[in-house]
């Protein structure tokens, strides 16, 4: 399982409506944003890919999903390591995620 619900668990306890409102906010954030990081990475605008990134790093996070949030101190790091370099870690990333969006949608 790519998701882990833990900290969602803890911050809902028992309410089901409420751990699937967050849920439904995944569903809508994530699959939208791996689709712009995709668009970003095949135009090969890394100041893209890295905002991109910010906006989805937090939201994956909770869910257990670290890969952006280490992606994203690669493209910040001094001197920030390439695009090039990253990009097949970002594929691989993608790939996680997107199975990701498809457990959260097989549980709602």
């Amino acid at each position: 399982m790519m998701i882990r619900l833990d900290r969602l668990n803890q911050l809902c306890g028992n309410n089901a409506e409420k751990k699937r409102k967050f849920l439904l906010q995944f569903l809508e954030l994530v699959p939208s944003g791996m689709k712009q990081l995709n668009d970003d990475l095949k135009n090969e605008d890394r100041e893209k890919v890295r905002k991109t990134i910010h906006f989805l790093a937090p939201q994956l996070t909770f869910f257990g999903i670290p890969d952006l949030t280490v992606l994203l101190g690669k493209l910040d790091s001094q001197p920030p390591v390439p695009l090039e370099k990253l990009k097949n870690d970002i594929k691989q990333s993608i790939q996680r995620i997107e199975n990701a969006v498809l457990e959260v949608r097989k549980m709602i």
